[in-house]
């Protein structure tokens, strides 16, 4: 399949062969129709698609940790309004600022990939999130939170008595980002909803009086 602009010379150039009368009009015609056509898909490529994703992932990840449009954007230190336009992919002055905020919120992250990839780089990523996050809330204590004890919790939602200072720590100092993807290891692993899996989180989170907004904001 030809490119758009690759289609519009061989139209424009048909049409000149013909010599018909009123051919430059239908030239005319072509390169506005061709033109307006690769515009739309630059538009689309570097600009509608970007907002598409966006809108997706916001969207996706607050319904999976139970925020209201409003908790979000109270969070966030936006309007609700902002948060809809976002939502709906209407917003039209899409900030960096305005969008780092609510990804930030969310735990998600808006990565730009390199323009070459440096040779093992995958290689050094060695820890589980799990591993990573259990390591973090034990930082402060003599006792070690084991990741299979941290799996159990999350899966069951229910505390692990010896580790409810550890549990403490893990929600109300972990990263959002890394909890995102403690999430994403365990409904892989286990097969549990990503929503049970927050809503888990967010039950211990009150349980234990932790002071984090996040959990504390409203559905």
């Amino acid at each position: 399949m030809r490119a758009p602009k690759q289609q519009a010379l061989s139209q424009l150039s048909a049409l000149r062969r013909t010599g018909r009368p009123g051919t430059r009009l239908h030239i005319v015609k072509a390169m506005a129709s061709n033109i307006f056509y690769i515009s739309s898909s630059i538009r689309y490529s570097y600009g509608m698609h970007a907002s598409y994703e966006i809108k997706n992932a916001v969207k996706t990840r607050r319904k999976e940790v139970g925020l209201s449009q409003r908790a979000l954007a109270e969070l966030s230190g936006l309007s609700r309004a902002t948060v809809v336009q976002l939502e709906q992919g209407t917003l039209k002055d899409l900030s960096m600022t305005r969008v780092a905020a609510v990804l930030e919120t969310l735990g998600l992250n808006l990565t730009v990939s390199p323009a070459h990839e440096r040779p093992g780089l995958m290689a050094t990523i060695v820890s589980s999130a799990l591993d990573q996050a259990a390591r973090m809330a034990s930082v402060s204590y003599k006792g070690v939170l084991d990741s299979t004890v941290l799996k159990s919790a999350l899966t069951s939602g229910i505390l692990p008595v010896e580790f409810t200072a550890h549990m403490s720590a893990l929600l109300d100092e972990v990263p959002v980002s890394l909890l995102a993807k403690v999430v994403e290891q365990v409904h892989r692993e286990c097969g549990l909803s990503r929503q049970a899996l927050w809503s888990n989180m967010r039950h211990m989170a009150l349980e234990l009086k932790t002071t984090r907004s996040f959990w504390h904001a409203q559905a």
